[in-house]
């Protein structure tokens, strides 16, 4: 009961601090360190799983956006956020290729 409960707990924290966009940041209090200790607790918890992965979108997001405005480092930036977070990501693998191979912005 006492490993559940803490699990719960860290569930509805994370959920919190993504509503108010604390996804990675402040350190200590954020949506990505949240749901990595809820995943140790239970490494098949699809909640868990599924905010990492909607965390990873985010970023793969911003990243687009920065690339469609030019800002190339904000979007490299983004890309590698959300790498950090979901490191098997496809678009922000493709994205970060793209960075590598030396193109500019999204098609």
């Amino acid at each position: 009961p006492g490993q559940r409960d803490r699990l719960r707990e860290l569930l509805a924290a994370a959920e919190t601090q993504v509503r108010e966009h604390r996804f990675t940041l402040p350190q200590g209090d954020n949506a990505v360190e949240t749901y990595r200790p809820a995943l140790l607790l239970d490494p098949t918890n699809a909640q868990a799983r599924a905010g990492l992965a909607a965390l990873a979108d985010v970023f793969a997001h911003r990243a687009r956006e920065q690339m469609a405005k030019s800002n190339d480092r904000q979007a490299a930036s983004a890309v590698e956020l959300g790498l950090m977070i979901s490191p098997g990501h496809e678009e922000l693998r493709g994205l970060s290729g793209k960075f590598a191979a030396g193109e500019k912005h999204a098609d």
